[in-house]
């Protein structure tokens, strides 16, 4: 049972680092599609920094909740 609730949060885990690593290169493969001009709409330095952030967050309650579940 525990490793049916652990699998889906490890396999967040690259998501959460790519997002923490090179948010400008998370949003160009996965937002900038939407644009004809995607370098005209590319996020602010705020917008990056916050993703970087709410990156370290989720890293904390991955960290947290996988520890949770194995150990608790």
């Amino acid at each position: 049972m525990t490793g049916a609730l652990v699998l889906p949060l490890i396999n967040a885990l690259p998501f959460i680092l790519w997002s923490i690593v090179n948010p400008r290169g998370m949003w160009q493969a996965t937002g900038s599609w939407k644009y004809k001009d995607p370098e005209a709409n590319d996020p602010s330095e705020t917008s990056y920094a916050l993703s970087r952030a709410v990156g370290v967050i989720l890293l904390v309650l991955l960290l947290v909740a996988v520890v949770a579940f194995v150990w608790g």
